[in-house]
């Protein structure tokens, strides 16, 4: 049951998620069966909460349309998407090096506008995202990545949440852990975002600095070599290969020496031949015209 269910159930539901009948924001806002509706709780969460408990609601997309203008940057109504905003790969991103040769020489790969990349199996990547994205203090963020996507084979392992008070870009770290090399795009929708209201507005917030690149720092712990299954298969199949040109160039060198010694026996032998055969000859000859003559 996705957020967009959940936002329609409280909606139906006395008193939503124990939200008081009261004031939302600087307004008051109501449902017809007396509680917050989802867009004024989910707007700004600052509704009061009953003793019976409170709770957290999600945006629906009507929310969505109305807040995330002034919250991500840029913005595109087309890429809500029911209850979450997709995002988009953006300028930058990282993929770990399968051997000590590249190791050696990987670095961040700034990308143009549609530029392709391949993400190896076995590998894991830094993708940040094109938008700019800004979680409210009274709000929580969760994100994730396209089922179609995780259908190839990649895991997303940076985490699920936003924190509220977060702006900046979102550092996606991905795992290929599908047979296959998995290949992406700049501009390729990949992610999803959604916000969900807390129980009410708070000091704790985030307050440090965001991401806006992909720091040294950041790529520090994956830097070097990454030992994977597919990893693994290829060095075997470069052993593999180098064996091969090995063993051909051995087939060659041994053909190579087998004919210059058979010419060099060829001629020692002819040599021996023609010598013996010429004395014995000689001799016979000698002996039958020495008897003729005598």
């Amino acid at each position: 049951m996705g957020p967009a269910w959940l936002c329609r159930w409280a909606q139906g539901r006395p008193g939503g998620f124990g939200w008081k009948r009261g004031r939302v924001g600087p307004e008051r806002t109501e449902s017809g069966d007396g509680g917050v509706s989802c867009f004024g709780a989910a707007a700004w969460g600052a509704a009061e909460i009953d003793s019976n408990g409170g709770g957290m609601s999600f945006w629906c997309g009507a929310t969505l349309s109305k807040e995330l203008p002034r919250l991500i940057t840029p913005f595109d109504a087309r890429q809500i998407d029911c209850a979450a905003y997709t995002l988009r790969v953006g300028a930058e991103i990282y993929i770990s090096p399968w051997s000590r040769e590249e190791a050696l020489t990987r670095t961040r790969i700034m990308l143009t506008d549609r530029q392709g990349f391949v993400i190896p199996a076995g590998q894991f990547a830094f993708i940040l995202t094109e938008e700019i994205v800004e979680v409210p203090s009274h709000a929580l963020a969760f994100i994730s990545m396209k089922a179609r996507i995780k259908f190839r084979g990649l895991v997303n392992v940076s985490g699920f949440h936003v924190d509220p008070g977060y702006k900046g870009r979102l550092l996606f770290a991905v795992f290929n852990a599908g047979p296959s090399d998995v290949h992406l795009a700049r501009g390729d929708e990949c992610f999803l975002v959604w916000y969900a209201s807390l129980d009410r507005d708070s000091c704790y917030y985030r307050k440090g600095s965001a991401i806006d690149s992909i720091t040294s720092a950041i790529l520090t712990p994956i830097g070097g070599e990454v030992q994977s299954l597919a990893g693994l298969s290829r060095r075997i199949d470069s052993v593999e290969a180098e064996h091969r040109r090995l063993r051909d160039v051995a087939t060659i060198a041994i053909g190579v020496v087998g004919t210059l010694l058979g010419a060099v026996l060829g001629a020692v032998l002819g040599a021996v031949l023609g010598a013996v055969l010429g004395a014995v000859l000689g001799a016979v000859l000698g002996a039958v015209l020495g008897g003729w003559m005598g």
